[in-house]
């Protein structure tokens, strides 16, 4: 879910792993606000249960 070719997020700088919103993601996904919901009731439900989200390079909850 935070691979940027999805278009929902980029990178915030060339030669750094971090990320940030797209704002450009309505372009290329209208649907983008419900994967946004979606992403923060998984990242919500990580945080409640004390779990790690891998981010980079694929994004899996271990």
């Amino acid at each position: 879910m935070f691979n940027p070719y999805y278009r929902l997020f980029e990178y915030s700088a060339t030669h750094n792993y971090t990320l940030q919103i797209n704002p450009c993601s309505g372009v290329c996904n209208e649907e983008h606000l419900n994967y946004f919901k979606f992403i923060g009731r998984i990242a919500g439900m990580a945080v409640y249960h004390g779990k790690l989200l891998r981010c980079f390079p694929y994004s899996t909850i271990l």
